[in-house]
């Protein structure tokens, strides 16, 4: 999984695979805490800021 640091957080992408065809973004911060959050219905999670962009989106909608 590739892994970039953008803002304070590192983000990424995980799976893909033929056993979990759902992609789950990944966010890393700087103490080495990992989230995953699900990509919704529809968003594809191919790049580190596909994966900020879904993170972001989660937090913006639960304030």
């Amino acid at each position: 999984m590739d892994m970039m640091k953008i803002g304070k957080y590192e983000y990424g992408c995980e799976g893909g695979t033929p056993l979990n065809p759902n992609k789950t973004a990944v966010r890393k911060d700087k103490d080495g805490k990992i989230e995953r959050q699900t990509a919704p219905s529809g968003v594809s999670c191919e790049t580190p800021q596909d994966a900020k962009k879904i993170f972001d989106e989660l937090y913006a909608s639960a304030t």
